[in-house]
């Protein structure tokens, strides 16, 4: 199914700001998570900014170094929304890509639901894309899609398709997609793409007959959702990710199970992939739906499939990339009363997308990842089971120059709740921290799609406000009003063009200055991972107290600008005030205000001090049965006593010892500090000390491990090369 797009011209737009509040709090740094699993460094001290209105806080008050523009600039006022849903009020919205940049061109692209001050909008139904050119911070924006009366556009992606060295903005393209509305059912899907240029807001009409609609509607429709699954869904996954070509635009949504009849159901089932290909003029798109559809053998019961919408990335390549889902896979393996209610479920590909292959289905968390159970169970008692929650704190993925798969989120203890479509309750996690003492991680799970890492990023220290006028949270809610919102931590994440630096992002309160545990005046809490050098940052404050910013979104790729990193990030804010005492609170039913921020930096000389703790795949508790291998695997004190290398540390080579009281094969796999495999070899195990050679030549000096496994015996340890 194909159509050409006809690319007509386009509208420019004046951007209308607005009067931003400069009261501004001092963040206390000494945010610890005390639990058992780790303490770790936080933000150090922030210098006390102004309270005087209309006056900005000084760059050098902010903790973190600065871009060397002549200031960074904490808010920029972009455009503004008909509400705060329309980008970014989502409790699932930070699965979209909304902010992108792209190097050849110097700017961005943030992509939104149309503008409530554009002068010429008579509709709230059109999508909207805002340039920003990132030295200069001049703006442009351009009208990508408009009905006024049946298709009402909601929740866009976007993102540029400009060809590889292109530096031109007439043969640059914006491109975005998000679903419609009547007014009264989700219908389909919009798709578009116009160029960036143009003339005139003024002398221009509107754009009508160069998007493409497509409807979901009959059991044979290709595109969209299904109107049951997208009413359930409320914001559907609108994942989008351009190419290294730049001329190809991928995406992904999903569709629902047309067969399976019910009310209020889930009927997501698979996902399916939509391109945006740029024609060899470089003036025309055109859109396919992609043959290959990922279907995930999820579970399936009376209440609809255990699955979510699907997350997308795709390595600096453009060849390697990830697919991941949460959901329950229709096999057990050991007790599935201790399973977790929600896990990944990964697909691969090497081709740039023509082909997928799901990676690790008999993965067993429970076994291999005993590290972030310690933070999921009630304090009293503790329970063995949990769910990945990106619906309570968001959550990301991008890849690095590996081919590293990082999905960070967080993960939250599930408990059942009459009328959820799952018994393990996938849809109503609970978290018993008391956001005091104990808080949850946010997590880096990383993967090549042999086996899954966790980093430790850092700890949410303030508990999410409710989105609904039943919950208790809601008297604290920060975006109040007639349409509660669910202010969430809206993880995200952005890396460097070459995959060599990892950024994460969240919106975080200080409960120390709000007085309450609710996030109900975030800043947006960075911090950066080289992966080069295995190192991390501390986290910053890239907003310096402004305790307005809700629902962030990093870009999708961020920019060295000769001195630093610089991590570009879109927030949201109410537009009408409804209370400022004890806090701020906005009207969430009312028109939304969008501000950018280019002060998220990082000194890649000075910055990166930190060894972050990363655990590989390796047990470390008793696991249950794995019926993929037939064996349980367990660590076991005596075996781990049984192994050394020497000598540790070591310049180039050093010799693995293995003691074994019983001849058995001895499998030997060495890691780097993001789970990268290094070295394996597999040698016939005798009685005595059997030794095995590792050569560390080609490698780069820092910490490693090596994974020995003699039968059903498996210990880790470390290993460090000096050069």
């Amino acid at each position: 199914m194909k159509k050409i797009l006809l690319l007509g011209t386009a509208l420019v737009v004046g951007v209308a700001g607005f009067a931003q509040s400069t009261d501004r709090k001092v963040v206390n740094p000494k945010y610890l998570q005390k639990t058992s699993v780790i303490a770790r460094e936080r933000i150090g001290v922030e210098s006390q900014p102004t309270t005087t209105k209309s006056i900005k806080v000084a760059a050098t008050a902010k903790k973190g170094h600065q871009s060397t523009l002549s200031a960074c600039n904490t808010s920029l006022p972009l455009t503004t929304s008909y509400n705060c849903n329309g980008v970014g009020g989502s409790l699932v919205s930070s699965e979209q890509n909304c902010l992108s940049y792209n190097g050849d061109l110097n700017s961005l692209v943030w992509t939104q639901r149309g503008s409530k001050t554009w002068a010429l909008n008579t509709t709230s139904g059109f999508l909207q894309a805002t340039i920003i050119n990132a030295t200069t911070l001049a703006l442009d924006s351009v009208i990508l899609y408009k009905d006024a009366t049946t298709h009402h556009a909601r929740y866009p992606s976007g993102t540029f398709l400009n060809p590889t060295g292109n530096t031109d903005y007439h043969k640059a393209i914006s491109v975005a997609y998000g679903v419609v509305t009547d007014n009264t059912n989700w219908t389909g899907t919009a798709y578009t793409a116009k160029p960036l240029w143009s003339t005139s807001a003024v002398t221009h009409t509107a754009p009508s007959g160069d998007s493409l609609y497509a409807p979901a509607v009959g059991a044979g429709s290709s595109f969209g959702n299904d109107v049951q699954a997208l009413a359930y869904e409320g914001a559907p996954s609108t994942d989008v990710q351009y190419l290294y070509d730049g001329k190809t635009v991928v995406s992904i949504g999903t569709v629902g199970d047309r067969s399976f009849t019910c009310t209020n159901c889930n009927m997501v089932d698979k996902g399916v992939f939509v391109k945006a290909t740029l024609n060899v003029a470089g003036n025309a798109v055109s859109w396919t739906v992609d043959s290959t559809s990922l279907v995930p053998p999820a579970r399936k019961g009376a209440l609809g499939y255990q699955l979510t919408s699907p997350r997308m990335a795709f390595g600096p390549d453009g060849l390697h990339g990830y697919v991941v889902f949460l959901g329950r896979l229709n096999t057990n393996y050991g007790n599935p009363s201790a399973d977790s209610a929600m896990t990944p479920i990964l697909y691969a590909t090497t081709d740039g997308g023509a082909t997928w292959t799901q990676k690790l289905a008999g993965y067993d968390w429970m076994c291999h990842h005993p590290e972030v159970e310690k933070n999921v169970g009630e304090l009293v008692p503790m329970k063995r089971y949990y769910t990945f929650d990106q619906y309570l704190h968001g959550g990301d993925v991008t890849v690095d120059k590996n081919n590293m798969l990082h999905f960070v989120t967080c993960v939250s203890q599930s408990t059942f709740s009459t009328g959820d479509i799952d018994s393990l309750g996938i849809f109503s996690p609970i978290y018993q921290y008391d956001y005091v003492n104990h808080h949850p991680i946010i997590w880096d799970f990383m993967t090549d799609g042999n086996s899954w890492s966790t980093m430790m990023v850092d700890s949410i220290i303030s508990a999410g406000c409710g989105n609904q006028t039943t919950d208790t949270t809601s008297t604290h809610s920060a975006m109040g009003g007639t349409a509660i919102l669910s202010v969430t931590s809206h993880i995200t994440v952005s890396r460097s063009k070459d995959g060599s630096k990892i950024f994460y992002g969240w919106a975080d309160s200080d409960p120390n200055v709000t007085t309450q545990i609710y996030n109900i005046n975030p800043d947006i809490l960075m911090k950066a991972y080289d992966v080069n050098t295995g190192m991390a940052s501390a986290t910053i404050n890239a907003t310096g107290g402004l305790g307005t910013c809700y629902f962030p979104f990093l870009s999708d790729i961020s920019y060295n600008d000769g001195t630093n990193w610089v991590v570009p990030a879109v927030y949201t804010v109410g537009n009408v005030v409804t209370a400022t005492s004890p806090q701020t609170t906005y009207d969430a039913s009312s028109q939304a205000n969008y501000f950018y921020t280019n002060c998220g930096t990082f000194n890649p000389t000075t910055d990166f001090t930190m060894t972050p703790t990363i655990v590989t795949s390796a047990p470390t508790a008793t696991c249950l049965p794995n019926p993929y291998s037939g064996i349980a695997t367990h660590n076991n004190n005596a075996f781990e006593s049984s192994i050394s290398n020497y000598p540790n540390p070591f310049n180039n080579s050093t010799t693995i010892a293995v003691t074994l009281t019983e001849s058995k094969n001895i499998d030997v796999k060495v890691y780097n500090t993001i789970g990268s495999l290094v070295f394996n070899k597999k040698v016939n195990g005798n009685v005595g000390e059997n030794t095995v050679s590792f050569d560390g030549t080609t490698l780069s000096s820092g910490v490693y491990y090596y994974t020995v496994t003699a039968g059903n015996q498996q210990a880790t340890k470390k290993m460090i090369i000096q050069k």
